[in-house]
């Protein structure tokens, strides 16, 4: 069942790739909202782009009243090797088992969802800025997923990609924080 506003937010407890644990929503209290990303795995172009942008636009989730953490289909301690040598300024964490995933109703998707016009118009695009698909390291099937978490702990905002490629822009992640949380 897909996640939608004003539901819970699945409980879990995660250490990111800078070593902070993280435990939401009930760790969450008193604190900024959560902006919870799901991608596919470090060996994918798609996400490594995806992973630039929020990094350069970090600052502005936090002035958006967010703290932004990445799951990505990796070991813990790929996860951290990664984010050390590209200097990531948000949480990224491993979820190789994928129980957060499972968590968060993320799905993987069919062929349909792999091989589609926008999938290979965004491949070419990050191809073309330099992203270079890595090792496969977690299913190439895999759909991302985006979440808003109110320290309250309820979801204010979800989104569940249609293909590999349908993640919400920077800009549309802010301004929907921006509505959230009046910054």
């Amino acid at each position: 069942m897909k996640l939608e506003a004003g539901m819970r937010a699945p409980s879990f407890e995660v250490q990111d790739a800078h070593g902070k644990m993280w435990r939401a929503p009930e760790g969450l209290e008193g604190n900024n909202h959560l902006l919870l990303i799901f991608l596919r795995h470090l060996g994918c172009p798609l996400c490594a782009k995806r992973l630039d942008e929020i990094a350069a636009d970090y600052p502005k989730f936090q002035a958006a009243g967010a703290d932004v953490m990445v799951v990505v289909e990796a070991t813990r301690e790929r996860a951290r090797s990664y984010a050390a040598k590209k200097g990531l300024p948000m949480a990224l964490t491993g979820d190789k088992e994928k129980n957060l995933y499972r968590g968060y109703s993320v799905e993987t998707g069919g062929l349909t969802s792999f091989i589609t016009p926008r999938v290979i118009k965004e491949t070419a695009r990050a191809t073309l800025k330099g992203y270079f698909h890595g090792k496969p390291e977690g299913n190439e099937l895999q759909k991302p997923a985006e979440f808003i978490i109110s320290p309250d702990g309820k979801i204010q905002w979800a989104h569940y990609g249609e293909d590999i490629s349908d993640s919400t822009g920077n800009d549309e992640l802010i301004a929907q924080l921006k509505t959230i949380t009046g910054k």
